[in-house]
């Protein structure tokens, strides 16, 4: 529990205890004295016992009922802690610690379905408590409603700015968010251009330009595309081969004028040509047409420089600090981190119609032309919303505008295109605001663990997690990312001894066996595998082609070849190596089955072509090599 959660408790319990601030005199006030001293010095298991004491002596009184449930909640007695606090609330059901605390009880125990009417009642009954709204959000979240989820966290961090667990949340629900849509987008319509411009994103944040571009330059002859295309096109250019981009971007420009990228690719162009002068123009350019464009993208100027460029550019501001406004100066060297949470200056009312203000790179006008309900606008001018919004920086009014329109239509792919750009800058936002109040913890060691291993940077990865574990010894997420770590960088017997020590805490944890299970199999322990498997069951259902995957090599090495290929079948779509179906290949011709067996080769060729192809073209990207190798 926090200090602060546990300042709350003491202020709204104690005074309202027998004996609190009197002499004990009764047997009574005795045992509440006893307990609140036990409880004052953290021995929470002797605070219990003598909660449990005045209880006997008392047991009608809702709140020392209330109070022996925190101490076993305290103690990580979770179903004795229930058991109280039920007590307490059939004694007193408006009593406001009882509903949030068997709320969150609940939601730990994976019963947030019957948490959400204890925690309603909460925060109704203490509305300004952050407390309240940050447990309602953690039971949304773990039912999947994140938007819900979304909307409670927010209220948590409105109620109280510094509330670092609020804001930890809420990154992690809009990254999950963003998770869910992109899922969506994939299931739907893998080949849209609207899904294939964020995968080309996705490559760009990663350092991997020229298949960024390669993906861009392919939808630029689809007849529906996302505003900008050739823009983002551009800018991978520029990243690939600086020298060479000159010419296109001054041609995009010319074609799209409603598109800002191209400004702040040309300024990169010039301060890594020597011509910071030249970059500055073209920054006050932007800015004079839209600030929050250039706050919200300045990031992208000076991405992975030398450290010499950046000294030259930070030398180069100082030095013209007083012939710039102090607020385009302020955006140009803060930390890019901080940038998106900063609030833009009104611009005037407009008479131009949004989509003049648009194409003028305008978007915060355009933005606050939409000012009645959103669902009194077209499909058309949500999408505009969504761009306008977007672009200057309000990623919240992005999100409405793209849910108002996905509400509308539920398979709309703009509508999912805009939701997961904006969802995700709103998480960074989020996280890095947690890291500004707790830039040392465990969690956010946690999570850039995580980020490293989604690029496949193992060694760093393995190094955040360590860091993690050394704040937090047993945290369960660092030991679960160190193993997943361990396995990708083939460090097998490291892997299992770390999942191993992650079970000690949680044996039942269907992931956890599941890691283990591979790790086993990779190690050709087929027979140790299979007990792990089959308490893998419950895995989320994104894991359920790797489970099967693993449960018909295992049947494969026992013998079973039939319930081998049945595995395999299923588990087809976690192929990513061309290895499952070379393994079905084999063991079609087995069983005599020529046909099947060339149909599996084929689809090995296959998919070792594509790999073979994606892996040709990182390597040849030198920006990527640069960024694997570090700044």
């Amino acid at each position: 529990m926090t200090n602060r959660c546990r300042l709350l408790l003491s202020v709204l319990l104690a005074g309202s205890l027998p004996g609190f601030g009197q002499q004990p005199s009764s047997p009574l006030e005795k045992a509440v004295a006893a307990a609140q001293q036990a409880q004052a010095a953290h021995n929470y298991q002797a605070a219990a016992d003598n909660y449990r004491q005045a209880i006997q002596l008392q047991p009608d009184n809702a709140e020392l009922w209330t109070n022996l449930g925190l101490m076993q909640h305290e103690t990580g007695n979770t179903a004795a802690s229930v058991r109280s606090l039920e007590q307490a609330h059939r004694l007193n059901p408006d009593l406001y610690v009882p509903n949030l605390f068997l709320g969150i009880d609940y939601t730990r125990a994976g019963q947030a379905k019957e948490a959400l009417p204890f925690l309603l009642r909460a925060e109704n009954e203490s509305p300004k408590d952050p407390q309240a709204s940050l447990a309602l959000g953690r039971a949304r979240f773990s039912q999947g409603d994140f938007p819900s989820a979304v909307r409670s966290l927010e209220r948590a961090v409105a109620l109280q700015p510094d509330f670092s667990s609020a804001w930890f949340a809420l990154g992690i629900a809009e990254l999950d968010r963003v998770e869910t849509e992109a899922r969506a987008m994939t299931r739907q319509d893998p080949a849209s251009p609207w899904a294939r411009a964020l995968y080309g994103e996705s490559l760009e944040q990663q350092g991997r330009y020229r298949e960024a571009a390669e993906i861009f330059r392919q939808l630029l002859s689809a007849p529906q595309q996302p505003p900008c295309l050739r823009s983002d096109l551009g800018y991978s250019r520029v990243r690939i081969d600086p020298s060479s981009a000159g010419a296109e971007l001054s041609a995009d420009r010319k074609e799209h004028p409603e598109c800002a990228l191209p400004l702040i690719s040309q300024a990169r162009v010039a301060l890594l040509a020597g011509a910071p002068g030249m970059a500055i123009d073209l920054l006050r350019n932007l800015w004079s047409s839209d600030p929050g464009y250039l706050r919200t993208h300045v990031s992208l100027l000076t991405d992975a420089l030398k450290s010499d460029q950046a000294e030259a550019w930070a030398s180069f501001l100082d030095d013209r600090r007083a012939a710039m406004p102090p607020a385009l100066y302020a955006v140009l060297t803060s930390p890019a981190a901080t940038l998106g949470a900063a609030p833009n200056p009104q611009p005037p009312p407009s008479a131009s119609p949004a989509s003049v203000l648009f194409r003028e790179r305008k978007y915060q006008a355009c933005s606050a032309q939409f000012s009645r309900e959103l669902a009194t606008y077209s499909s058309d001018q949500l999408q505009m919303l969504a761009a306008c919004s977007y672009f200057t920086g309000d990623f919240r009014r992005t999100a409405s505008a793209a849910g108002t329109l996905l509400a509308r239509q539920p398979g709309s792919m703009p509508a999912r295109y805009w939701a997961v750009r904006a969802d995700e800058k709103l998480a960074f936002l989020a996280l890095d605001r947690f890291q500004q109040l707790e830039p040392n913890s465990a969690r956010i060691h946690v999570l850039l663990g995580d980020i490293d291993r989604q690029r496949e940077r193992f060694d760093d990865a393995v190094a955040e997690y360590r860091s993690a574990l050394t704040l937090a010894p047993a945290d369960p997420s660092a030991l679960l990312g160190l193993a997943y770590a361990y396995l990708s960088n083939n460090s097998i017997d490291l892997c299992i001894r770390t999942a191993q020590a992650a079970l000690a805490q949680t044996p039942d944890d269907p992931e956890l066996n599941l890691l283990v299970a591979d790790a086993l199999v990779s190690n050709h322990d087929f027979a140790g595998a299979r007990p792990y498997l089959e308490k893998s069951a419950n895995v989320k259902p994104q894991m359920f082609p790797h489970l099967h995957a693993l449960l018909g090599k295992v049947d494969a090495a026992g013998g079973d070849i039939p319930g081998a290929i049945r595995e395999l079948k299923l588990g087809e779509a976690s192929d990513d190596d061309g290895a499952i179906h070379y393994q079905l290949a084999l063991l079609y011709r087995q069983i005599g089955d020529m046909k099947s067996a060339t149909q599996a080769l084929a689809a090995t060729e296959a998919i070792k072509r594509q790999r073979r192809d994606h892996k040709l073209i990182a390597i040849d990207d030198p920006d990527l090599t640069a960024s694997a190798s570090g700044p």
